[in-house]
């Protein structure tokens, strides 16, 4: 035979249960927010834009930290390059940024991506050394990321490249 089961009081029973619920919680969220402060969840940045609604991408490459009169522009019109390069920016693991200084004389890409309907979407890709790159958003923010190749050897290759002026090129400062 079974033990009696004991019979709880319901209005002490949902309030115990409800309290021990959102300490349970609160203890998930607090874990949650430290692990994504302390950078040990990654938060994902995109570039905003599919492959499918894109004309062209130009690509602006230069020394970062250098005030170039001139850089050196690729023009990719290519379907399955343009699908590349929106996917290499498509939820990028990102963190902020931190020891900003090393990203002078490092490799930058300067990317404009302009849609079928004439918008300009663009984005700068610092690359320091592999598991070392910033990317600076349209937006004026600026992550690092430990994904990435130097833009420049593989896109500079193959397309035609031209020397332009320097103001041409994407606005790109560490905020």
């Amino acid at each position: 035979m079974r033990p009696a089961r004991k019979h709880r009081d319901p209005r002490t029973f949902g309030a115990r249960t409800g309290a021990t619920h959102l300490a349970i919680v609160s203890t998930l969220v607090a874990i949650v927010a430290t692990l994504v402060v302390t950078g040990c969840i990654a938060q994902k940045r995109s570039v905003g834009v599919q492959a499918a609604d894109v004309a062209k991408v130009e690509l602006y490459f230069y020394t970062y930290g250098t005030d170039p009169r001139t850089v050196e522009r690729t023009t990719i019109t290519s379907p399955g390059l343009i699908e590349e390069l929106t996917s290499a920016f498509t939820d990028v693991p990102v963190s902020a940024p931190n020891d900003t200084e090393q990203t002078k004389g490092a490799r930058a890409a300067g990317v404009r991506y302009t849609t079928k309907d004439g918008r300009r979407i663009e984005l700068t890709q610092i690359f320091v050394e592999p598991s070392v790159v910033f990317i600076l958003w349209q937006d004026g923010s600026a992550n690092r990321t430990e994904l990435g190749v130097p833009l420049v050897d593989y896109y500079r290759e193959g397309d035609p490249t031209e020397v332009v002026s320097a103001d041409e090129a994407p606005i790109a400062r560490l905020p």
